[in-house]
Formats: structure tokens, sequence, C-alpha cells
């Protein structure tokens, strides 16, 4: 934050009705620049104020907009204002000029333009609002010209605008138009965000002559740019809202807008000079500009960004609570201990009514209860404790004694119920006003209420009855039940039924150890797939469950059988296939003759033998293989065939064993 004093030393001031303009000039340390801070393409919002000597702000005085060095929206400026450049047209007085590009803007934007964009949320309008103070009328500024007024918005403000319903006209400085006929202007709904009344006809050249010249410039002089010379003057164009979005999706909209992009709502505009493109007479009033590319009118740059007022820092905006009637200048209207933006954006609840607010899910302590005597349980409904939005370093208490008397009943639990508004309620309790941070509650429960078998669910309430919440936990009446599954087994009787017993304290003990033909057990878990057992699964039960015995398989898998094979030198082995009864089985094969290979995704042992250390005696070579299969829990089994190979020295087909000439 900066402050400068606003005195003749630091503003300069004028007489009145003439143009006086005061830069505002940010040094940044040390020569830095943007450029080497890296921020030339990053836009930096600002807001400026005037602050009277009584520190209240002057609304005369305040602004705000961004600081965007590369803006592509600002070509770079002339070096000399009055003779313009490709991009702009100079500044200062007309001569006889024949080409409208070549002309001057004839002192009309000797004032700054200034921009303000307000919404008006009774009739859900946004107003942009260009202010300026020329030293020249429009119409006498340059006699042949044509303005276009273009904009740019976010193009995500698009989805929630009237594109039918934009208007544009001469207005007061706080965005009221006061011309007798505004102007209806286009604007594509599926665009990018780019406005520009050269899309208008009512206000564009393109292709006209020079009676539709004359005719637009009357229509902007009255409508749009009329002002008394030597005054400040005003244009606004107002964006109506669809009839179908509400003031709380709008803002709604704002707020996922600011948060997402990490900017405001920015709002850009900027004028541009158009010329009749030919004409027959008057070359040097009319200035046509042979349909050369339309230039900026210098000093029209203006840009800022939507200002949404949220005054007591709650989340909601002002617009908003002004519509709803909560207190904008408290950020918690009716003393619950929420502020008002949590209450009307996120949880849907009433901020004016105390009783009304989102409470948690009943923390039960209670585990089991008998059904034949009276019972009681307890938990706590703590109430959910918000920072003050307006000084996080402190929070939110209810100061409303209306915000006590927290609801909680009890019902019978029914399976994947999870609305009990309809169901009996068979008891319940408040906590007061006095109890409201802990949320300590006690349900009496009278004898027979519920049976042997059953659960209770709790639920809570706002103090006005509604907004359920579901405790996540079940209290249990009558002992708590374990059900034993064998899981493929049996017990020590040679059956498999399931078998129940009784949690005692918490704890329960198996009926018996069951079996099962070629399998380990190893204990009891939650489910029927699991491969170990699960540590104290039988202890410290609260709830009724079911546990599953856990198998570990220690029966190894069985190879079919292999033929041992003999087979001649240089001729190749019969192919072999190995199978066994586990078709998950891992196999391998060991001491495979060279040139003899096992292929383990087809599961074959093919090849021709190859022996090229044959002692000069030897005529045949026994080679026991070896093939061993794992099943998946790591049971191996192995089996042996052997192959057989002859010498054939001679390589004549017979064996040197049987062959009298080797």
């Amino acid at each position: 934050m900066w402050k400068v004093p606003i005195n003749i030393t630091t503003f300069k001031s004028g007489s009145i009705g003439s143009v006086t303009n005061t830069d505002v000039v940010i040094k940044l340390k040390n020569g830095k620049t943007l450029d080497t801070l890296g921020l030339a393409s990053k836009r930096i919002d600002f807001t400026t104020v005037w602050v009277r000597r009584d520190g209240k702000a002057d609304k005369g005085g305040y602004d705000n907009g961004f600081i965007l060095k590369n803006n592509p929206n600002v070509p770079t400026l002339p070096t000399n204002s009055s003779t313009g450049n490709s991009d702009y047209l100079g500044t200062g007085l007309n001569d006889l000029n024949t080409d409208g590009t070549q002309s001057k803007d004839g002192n009309f934007s000797g004032g700054n333009t200034g921009k303000m964009v307000t919404y008006d949320a009774p009739t859900k309008t946004i107003k942009s609002i260009v202010s300026f103070k020329p030293d020249q009328n429009f119409l006498q500024a340059n006699s042949a010209w044509v303005l276009y007024i273009n904009e740019v918005i976010p193009q995500e403000l698009l989805q929630y605008i009237d594109t039918n319903n934009v208007r544009l006209g001469v207005s007061k400085s706080n965005g009221n138009i006061t011309a007798s006929s505004p102007i209806k202007l286009v604007v594509d709904p599926n665009g990018n965000g780019v406005i520009s009344t050269k899309d208008t006809p009512e206000l564009s050249i393109v292709g006209g002559d020079w009676d539709k010249v004359t005719q637009v410039r009357s229509t902007l002089d009255s409508q749009v740019f009329y002002g008394a010379l030597g005054q400040r003057r005003s244009y606004t164009i107002e964006y109506k809202l669809k009839s179908n979005v509400t003031n709380q999706q709008f803002a709604e909209a704002l707020n996922n807008y600011i948060n997402t992009n990490g900017k405001q709502l920015n709002f850009e505009s900027w004028l541009t000079a158009d010329f009749v493109d030919s004409t027959p007479a008057f070359p040097n009033i009319r200035k046509p500009d042979g349909g050369k590319p339309n230039k900026i009118i210098q000093n029209t740059y203006t840009n800022a960004f939507l200002q949404v007022l949220d005054t007591d820092k709650d989340g909601l905006y002002d617009f908003v609570e002004d519509e709803i009637g909560t207190d904008k200048f408290n950020v918690d209207t009716d003393g619950d201990g929420v502020p008002d933006g949590q209450e009307y954006l996120t949880d849907h609840t009433d901020p004016k009514n105390a009783k009304s607010y989102l409470v948690v899910k009943p923390n039960v302590t209670t585990t089991n209860i008998e059904a034949n005597s009276p019972q009681t349980i307890v938990g706590t409904v703590p109430k959910t404790i918000y920072p003050n939005p307006a000084n996080t370093s402190t929070n939110l208490t209810a100061t409303n004694t209306d915000a006590g008397n927290v609801i909680v009943k009890a019902y019978k639990y029914i399976a994947d119920n999870t609305d009990y508004t309809t169901q009996p309620v068979k008891a319940q309790t408040t906590i007061p006003y006095s109890d409201l941070t802990a949320g300590n509650f006690t349900v009496n429960i009278p004898a027979g209420t519920f049976s042997d078998g059953d659960k209770v669910i709790l639920v809570a309430y706002s103090p006005d009855g509604n907004n359920p919440m579901v405790s996540d936990t079940k209290v249990t009446v009558g002992a708590i039940k374990v059900t034993f599954d064998t899981n493929g087994g049996k017990w020590s009787d040679g059956t498999d039924t399931d078998k129940v017993v009784n949690a005692v304290g918490g704890t329960a003990t198996q009926p018996e150890e069951p079996t099962r033909d070629g399998y380990q057990f190893l204990g009891w878990a939650s489910s029927a797939t699991a491969t170990a057992a699960e540590t104290n699964i039988l202890t410290n039960i609260t709830d009724a469950k079911e546990v599953f015995a856990v198998w570990k398989d220690n029966t190894a898998p069985v190879i079919t059988t292999i033929t041992d094979q003999t087979v001649v030198e240089g001729n190749p082995i019969n192919e072999i296939t190995v199978t066994t009864d586990d078709p998950n089985a891992t196999i391998t094969v060991s001491n495979l003759p060279n040139g003899v290979t096992y292929n383990p995704t087809t599961k074959k042992i093919t090849g021709t033998p190859s022996i090229t250390d044959w002692t000069p005696t030897e005529e045949t070579r026994e080679i026991t293989v070896t093939v061993t299969a794992t099943d998946t829990a790591g049971n191996p089994t192995t089996s042996t065939f052997k192959i057989t190979v002859q010498r054939d020295t001679d390589h004549d087909g017979d064996p040197d064993i049987t062959d009298t000439d080797d």
C-alpha cells in the first residue's frame, strides 16, 4: 500500500472546464523492471481510493484496474503523439487532410479516460462505465470520423449474460444511462468476449457511404458522446444477466472465476476511428481512408475490474446480502456461529435463522445395550467452530441462544437406509445452548424399546428439526454375534455349516479349528479371499461380524509322467509337452542337453541334442532331465526323464553301437 497526499505539489489543478492530467509513477527498487521480475506478461491488479481528513473514503476518488506491460490490446505508442503511427491516430487539431488515417483526434481525447465496472443486483445488470473529459466535442473534433467502442470482457461471463439485451448510451458517472434512445449492441453469445460497436449496424459504417457516416455520427453525438464541453462525461454499456440466472448463481460464478483463475474479472476498452472508404466530393472534409485498417485513438485505452464488495468479509457479496436480507456489516447475521457465506453458499441453510445450520454426525460412545432393561446411549455432537472470516486469528461462537437445543433421535437401523425422517422415532434428546460447544448428549432408552438382534442408529438435527446427519456407528441390541465360515473346510463332525458364537466382553472364541484336505489352517479373516489371518479379529468386537477360515495350500502339483527317449545323434527328439494338474503352476526344466530347449509359454521341450565331447570309446550318452512344478502357494514337485543320445561317427544314420563300419 502507498499513501500520497493530494495537494498542489502532487496533483496539478487547472481552471474549471480545462483538462488537467497527472501521471502517477511507480518506480521499482534497485533498478528492477517488470521484465527482470518476470512480471511483464502478468496482470497486476490495483485499487486507488481518495481518503478525506475524517478518514472516510471519497466515492469520486475510487478507481481500480490492472498493469500489464505486454498487453496485446495496447500496441506500441507513437514516439510523437501528434503524428501518431501505424496503429494510432495523431493528436491535436485537424487540417484539410484527404486521408482519414492521417487526420487527428482534434483534442477529443485530450483528457485521459477512466473506467469503472459495477454490478446492480436489483436489476441484475453489469455496468461498464467509461468517463472522460474532452477538449473538443465529438462532431467538431474531426469532420469525418466515426468512433467504434471496443470492449474486452471475460469470456466466461457470456454464459450468464443476455446477449440480446446489451445496451450502450451516454450516462451519468455512476452508470445510469440518460440517453433518450440507448443502442442495442450486437454481441456474439459464443464469442471470445471481444465486443465492438463495429458489429452493430446502427453504429457501423462498414461498406457504407457518406450518408451512412452522417447518420452514425449523429447517433454517436446524441446518444453516446453527448455532454457539455469542458465537463466530465460518461457512456455506459449495460450487460443484463439472463432471466434464469439468480444473484446467488452469479455470486458463485464470480467466486469460482476469481479463485480458479487467481485474478479479477477484468474489462478493457478503447476507441478506434473509421472513415468512409471513398467519396465523390469534399475529400478534405470527408477524409476517405480507402478501406485502410482502423486506428486507435490515443489516451482512450482504459481498464477496470468488476468490483464486487464483501464489506464484512463473510464470503457473501454485498449485493447478495441486500437481496436476501442479511447484514452486510456482520459476518454472522443470526448469531449461530456460522458465517453467512458458509450458510448461504455452501451449506444452504438460512443465515437469518439461528436454529438453521448444519450439525455434525453423532459420535456415539455406547456400542451395546440390553433389550429388556432401561438403557442409555451417550455420545457427542460437537459444534463446528469456524474462523471469523473478518479476522481469522479469532473464531466465531454462537451468541444467539436459539442456536441451542440440537436434536438427537434414536431409530431402529435399516440396512442401506440413509433417510430416517419418515421412520418412527424410538427415543430422543436435545443438547442445550450451555453445552453446545462440546455437544454431550444422553439418550434414555426405555426397556423393551428394541429387541435382541436389533441395531440402533442415531441422527442429529439442527434446532429447527432439519438438516439430518446420520451417525456412522450403530449400537447393537443384545449379545454381539460372530459367525464362523469354514470357507471350504469342515468341522470335526464333517459338516461345513456356519457356527455362531456370542462375543463376551468384546471377545469371541472360535468354536473349534476346522480342517481341509491338502491345506493348512492359518486363522480367521474378514474376507473369504484373504491369504493371511487378521490379528485380533476376534477381540475388541463392537458389532456383529462374519469371519472366514484362511487356508494355505500345502499340496504340490502333480506332473504328468514323461517317457524316456532315445535318439541317434543328429536327429531331433520327439516334441514333449509338460502338463500338470495345476494350470497355474510355474514350470522350470533343468539339465537339458545342448540344442534342446523348453518354451515356458507353450510348455514344450524341443530340439536336436548336440554332444561335442564324446570320449574315444563312448557310444551312448544318457542325460537325466529334471522338471519342477511350483504352485502359487510355493509347493514344489519334481519329475525326471532321460534322453539317450546314440553316437553316429560317420553320420550315416546308423548309431555306432550297431554300425559295424564305425
